[in-house]
């Protein structure tokens, strides 16, 4: 096999229904199968959707949140490249092959792609879809080490693409210098969001390139309730504070606390002030009023849920080296790999 599609689900059997049935019927020129990752074993939901499926492997996961569920996989799987996608996406026929074909060269380790909505019709998709939006542009780009080093704040990695639709060299996790997906960050966990940023952070820093390619394009199930909606909101701003402690404090790159003690607080004041003044010369709520409230607040629990993330992923240290990002402990790893 040339390359391994991992899925991580957590109860959502309909919807990994349909993920999967698209990525079966991916049309490419080379062999790859299909890893689900199931991180909620005890439901029991998620083994009748996968059963008998054909080129499509179940694999118990952890349980700690997405990241945890993506570092088991790489346990098992043993293919030239990884394609990550989440459980709840729809993918055109040619998606796989469109992403494998942009590693045209050896420094290219990571390729995304665009995300679309599935569709914008409920209050809450259409304030997404207004003020959160996946999209990142319709141009091709590619990111580097130098453009990395170009910011004098810090590097604004979320613009280069989203987690749940990613291609990967496996041997970039080889790289001690990159290392496994921090399991402190991601959906399932404290912090709830970062991960990609985060880990487009750790490519660039290794000193290789990352390609977004806006001609691939993932359809993405929004939230389609308010409360879902506003709870994503402040996850996205938990790990908006997270992410540059984690600069701050594993990788001694001090641009995030120009972040976190300037350019963060100077936006909300600014926002603040904003609506303000707009509520006050319309005698009305503003309509960013109510998610402004959810970013202030995921700011501001930002570190403790920085900190608690980390506390738990100390405390759980089954999936093997964690935090250990030696190749010996990569290596240790690779005496069980399977998948491939």
């Amino acid at each position: 096999m040339l390359a391994t599609v991992v899925i991580v689900t957590y109860d959502r059997p309909d919807s990994l229904r349909q993920t999967l049935t698209c990525v079966m019927q991916q049309k490419t020129n080379f062999p790859f199968t299909i890893l689900v990752v199931d991180n909620h074993v005890e439901s029991g939901l998620t083994p009748p959707v996968v059963a008998n499926l054909p080129n499509v492997h179940y694999l118990p996961g952890p349980g700690r949140g997405l990241c945890s569920g993506r570092n088991r996989a790489l346990s098992v799987v043993d293919t030239e490249f990884i394609v990550w996608t989440n459980d709840d996406v729809i993918v055109g026929e040619h998606w796989m092959q469109q992403l494998i074909d942009q590693f045209t060269r050896p420094d290219i380790m990571v390729v995304c792609s665009q995300v679309k909505p599935l569709r914008v019709e409920t209050e809450a998709e259409q304030l997404f879809q207004k003020y959160g939006t996946l999209s990142k542009g319709p141009k091709h780009r590619e990111f580097d080490l130098k453009w990395l080093s170009s910011w004098r704040k810090s590097p604004r990695t979320h613009t280069i693409g989203v987690g749940n639709s990613f291609a990967t060299r496996t041997k970039c996790f080889q790289d001690p210098k990159v290392g496994l997906f921090n399991e402190a960050f991601g959906a399932g966990t404290v912090v709830g969001g970062a991960d990609d940023q985060y880990f487009w952070y750790r490519v660039l820093k290794a000193g290789y390139t990352i390609v977004y390619e806006p001609t691939i394009v993932l359809y993405d199930r929004y939230e389609n309730d308010l409360s879902s909606f506003y709870r994503k909101i402040f996850n996205y701003n938990k790990g908006m504070v997270a992410y540059e402690l984690e600069l701050i404090f594993r990788d001694h790159d001090l641009r995030g606390l120009i972040q976190l003690l300037i350019i963060i607080p100077s936006w909300r004041l600014r926002q603040f002030a904003k609506l303000m003044k707009s509520w006050l010369q319309e005698h009305r709520q503003p309509e960013y009023f109510p998610i402004f409230l959810r970013v202030l607040r995921g700011n501001l629990m930002g570190p403790l849920s920085w900190l608690i993330a980390h506390r738990n992923a100390r405390q759980s240290m089954s999936t093997p080296s964690r935090f250990d990002y030696s190749e010996a402990s990569w290596a240790k790893q690779g005496n069980q790999k399977g998948i491939g």
